[in-house]
C-alpha cells in the first residue's frame, strides 16, 4: 500500500509542477496525508486548496480534521466554522466541531452542534450516526 501512496504522491507532484494552481492535485495529496496520518503535510496541501478554491468546504472539513488530530482546537474550530458557513448541511462537520468545542471547554456549544448533527443525520437517513449522537447527548 505504501508504494501505491508514494506513486500517487509522485503523480500529484508532477501535476503540480506542470500547473502550480491545480487545486485537485493538492486536495488528493492532502487526503493521502490524512490517510498516512501526516497531519502537517495534509494541512499544508489543504490550505493550498483553500487558497485556490475558497468555497471548497471539503478542504475546510479535512483541514479541520487534521488540526483536530493535532489537538490544535482553535484552528480546528476555525476551519469547521468556515466549512459550515459554506455547507451548513454537513452533519459530520457539526459532529467534529462538537468534539472541538468540548475540548475548548464550550460544553453548551458542543451540545448544540451535536443536536444539529443529529438533525442532519436523521434527515439524510444516516441512522448509525444519529444513534451515536443520541448516546452522546444522553450523557
Amino acid at each position: 500500500m505504501r508504494h501505491q501512496w508514494d506513486k500517487a504522491i509522485a503523480d500529484y507532484n508532477m501535476a503540480i509542477d506542470l500547473q502550480a494552481d491545480y487545486a485537485t492535485a493538492y486536495y488528493h495529496r492532502g487526503i493521502i496525508g490524512l490517510r498516512q496520518e501526516n497531519w502537517l503535510k495534509a494541512i499544508e496541501d489543504l490550505q493550498q486548496v483553500i487558497a485556490f478554491e475558497p468555497d471548497n468546504y471539503q478542504a475546510y472539513f479535512n483541514c479541520g480534521f487534521a488540526y483536530l488530530k493535532l489537538q490544535q482546537w482553535q484552528k480546528a474550530k476555525e476551519k469547521y466554522d468556515q466549512g459550515i458557513a459554506i455547507n451548513p448541511d454537513d452533519g459530520k462537520a457539526y459532529y467534529n466541531r462538537a468534539i472541538v468545542e468540548t475540548n475548548l471547554g464550550n460544553r453548551e456549544q458542543s451540545r448544540e452542534d451535536l443536536k444539529k448533527a443529529q438533525d442532519i443525520f436523521l434527515k439524510t437517513g444516516d441512522l448509525s450516526s444519529y444513534q451515536q449522537v443520541e448516546q452522546l447527548l444522553k450523557r
